[in-house]
């Protein structure tokens, strides 16, 4: 008798629906026409998208304003304020630092000798000034004595009183100087200028250059007696203009003034 054969397996069971659709792609249920709606809104969208990037990113290259306007204007002043320090530019450059400070023991030594150059000016001043006393007035770098109402002399002893006291009767170099001792007149004084030495040339008693000159209208004059000139000797007669040297006799009494020059010694 022959062996039987083993008996076929089952088939499987049938799968179950839901599980199918678990593993299915949920699009393909999706209807074509709404596929296409969906892509259609989606490309709508993305274009008004990128339209509204374009206009502003337009807008942007036109415009005048940027965020970095501001901020750029603040780095510019700072930038501009530190170039035109000093300070800065040195500590930027190290090599001017270094000449700075080379020049440091030159610069203190100009500044001493400066220093003493006016103390000493001003050391000559003070000793001047308590020697002459309140009657004699500083102008410019000189001294000045206006005789008072009741004194007056003749020329020759008016410088004699100027010379024992280190001055000359007064000379005139400049306008500012024409004008000072002007104001300080209410009659006419002898000043240091004669024409003795050569008639008609006319010098200062102090050695000054004659540079320039004030006359008066008709002056000098020249006065004639016995065939010589007699009006050697000058004097400032006060009057409403600048003009008001006069030539007089050397020998008639007036008031005068003194001047004295101020002389540093080189430091």
């Amino acid at each position: 008798m022959a062996p039987k054969k083993p008996a076929a397996p089952p088939p499987p069971p049938p799968p179950d629906e839901e599980e199918i659709d678990l593993f299915q792609n949920p699009i393909k249920k999706v209807p074509v026409k709404y596929l296409w709606l969906g892509i259609l809104v989606l490309t709508v969208v993305c274009l008004i998208v990128l339209s509204i990037t374009i206009k502003t990113y337009n807008a942007l290259l036109l415009a005048d304003w940027t965020p970095y306007d501001e901020p750029m204007k603040k780095l510019r002043t700072t930038l501009s304020i530190g170039l035109r320090n000093r300070n800065v530019l040195y500590y930027q450059n190290p090599l001017k630092v270094s000449d700075l400070v080379e020049g440091i023991p030159k610069h203190l030594k100009d500044s001493e000798a400066t220093y003493l150059a006016e103390k000493k000016k001003y050391q000559v001043l003070y000793k001047k000034g308590v020697r002459f006393g309140s009657d004699w007035k500083l102008f410019g770098w000189n001294f000045y004595y206006v005789s008072k109402a009741n004194e007056r002399k003749t020329w020759h002893d008016a410088e004699y009183f100027c010379k024992s006291r280190d001055s000359h009767l007064t000379s005139v170099l400049n306008e500012e100087e024409q004008k000072y001792i002007s104001s300080k007149l209410n009659e006419s004084a002898w000043i240091g200028l004669t024409d003795e030495n050569v008639e008609g040339h006319w010098e200062w008693s102090d050695g000054s250059r004659l540079i320039i000159q004030y006359w008066a209208d008709g002056n000098p004059n020249g006065f004639i007696n016995d065939g010589e000139a007699d009006e050697d000797c000058a004097a400032i007669k006060p009057s409403g203009s600048d003009l008001n040297w006069i030539d007089a006799s050397c020998q008639e009494l007036r008031r005068w003034i003194c001047k004295e020059t101020i002389e540093f010694e080189n430091t």
